[in-house]
């Protein structure tokens, strides 16, 4: 749901600062209006499925859909910080983050102290 988006974002720059972000998605401009309203949102839609891949994949932290392979595979291959809505069966095939970042659900009011430290983490460099 869009608003799981809207309060990720927001608790993501909560702790690392006003970062840019954008939006990959195959839902329209109006569909994603809530998210973009938000500051320095951007919404991309390279219309190339591998483009997108690789904008995802070099991003700092990754707010993913529940089961998607756009999420699954940007997180492997960029092991990032990656939140997804908070449900057990979109994480059924979870990817293991090497460098020891917060791969898994995200619940916005009560956020898992690993991936706190991990947005520190990338806060810092």
């Amino acid at each position: 749901p869009l608003p799981w988006y809207v309060e990720a974002l927001s608790l993501i720059r909560d702790r690392v600062g006003p970062w840019p972000a954008f939006v990959v998605s195959n839902g329209s401009r109006s569909d994603m209006r809530q998210l973009l309203e938000m500051a320095d949102v951007t919404y991309v839609r390279s219309r190339s499925p591998v483009s997108d891949l690789w904008s995802l994949t070099n991003c700092r932290v990754l707010i993913g859909s529940v089961g998607s392979g756009f999420t699954s595979w940007p997180s492997f291959f960029g092991q990032m910080p990656t939140v997804m809505y908070p449900l057990v069966e979109a994480h059924s095939y979870p990817i293991r983050n090497r460098l020891g970042l917060f791969n898994g659900l995200l619940e916005p009011d009560e956020p898992d102290p690993q991936l706190l430290e991990s947005l520190d983490r990338m806060r810092r460099g």
